[in-house]
């Protein structure tokens, strides 16, 4: 028996597959403050590994509408000054029940906005981000897909400055979200043209706790007011976020 094998066919296949699942237009996004044991001071520099639940851009567009995704996600944590750190970050969604994995990269800066010495530490945090997705393709290669979207955030913060291992934080955050700078319209499930953008407010509790002088634990719980503008949806949901840093010691 001969095999034959039609490559236009496969090709047709996958462009559909391509195609619905981008038309799920949902993707992931980060909306955690993942705050350390302490600043990073100038030429200081750590690494991270982060596993979370990470939101739905749009929930009713993505795979089993739910709300939520496993992501994995590393980071890197570079002081700038002893007041201001610079961070990157990038995540990948786990759920290997699609062709295409979606991720998500941002990059923020967090000033510290008091002494050190006083009972509550404060910081402000602005991050820009953007998502994306892969194509997962034979073996371990993949086909990067572009930029599918933006997102700015603001963010307000208080960490408890206690002599214990464990110091609990709290915070504030909006968040925007919007497919293209040009803020293109599009018609929804209900008939209305509507840009493909979105908002949330986000409060977040959470704790790093020291685990030696080298590493760190971090866990949080954003809880998320969430509007999905184009859907016309609100949605209101916690996620949870926990990771480890690594000081690497001083670049400078």
């Amino acid at each position: 028996m001969k095999l034959t094998i039609n490559f236009k066919s496969i090709l047709v296949l996958v462009f559909i597959v391509g195609l619905s699942s981008c038309a799920r237009q949902s993707y992931i996004f980060n909306p955690s403050l993942n705050l350390g044991e302490k600043q990073m001071e100038a030429g200081q520099i750590s690494i991270g590994g982060n596993g979370a639940f990470l939101p739905e851009s749009s929930p009713e567009n993505s795979i089993g509408q739910n709300w939520v995704a496993p992501a994995g996600g590393i980071n890197v944590k570079l002081g700038l000054t002893d007041n201001l750190e610079f961070r990157a970050e990038t995540w990948i969604d786990l759920n290997t029940s699609d062709a295409y994995s979606r991720g998500t990269s941002s990059f923020s800066l967090l000033y510290h906005l008091n002494n050190a010495n006083e009972n509550w530490e404060f910081y402000v945090m602005p991050r820009y981000g953007f998502v994306n997705v892969f194509q997962i393709a034979s073996g371990a290669s993949f086909n990067f897909n572009g930029i599918q979207g933006h997102g700015l955030s603001l963010s307000l913060a208080a960490k408890r400055n206690t002599d214990s291992k464990i110091k609990p934080y709290f915070g504030l955050s909006g968040l925007m979200g919007f497919a293209d700078w040009q803020a293109s319209r599009t018609i929804n499930s209900n008939g209305n043209y509507r840009n493909r953008n979105g908002q949330a407010l986000v409060f977040h509790g959470g704790m790093n706790m020291k685990l030696n002088e080298y590493l760190s634990f971090n866990a949080e719980m954003p809880l998320l007011f969430q509007m999905d503008q184009f859907n016309e949806k609100f949605y209101i949901f916690p996620t949870i976020n926990m990771g480890l840093d690594v000081s690497l010691g001083n670049l400078w």
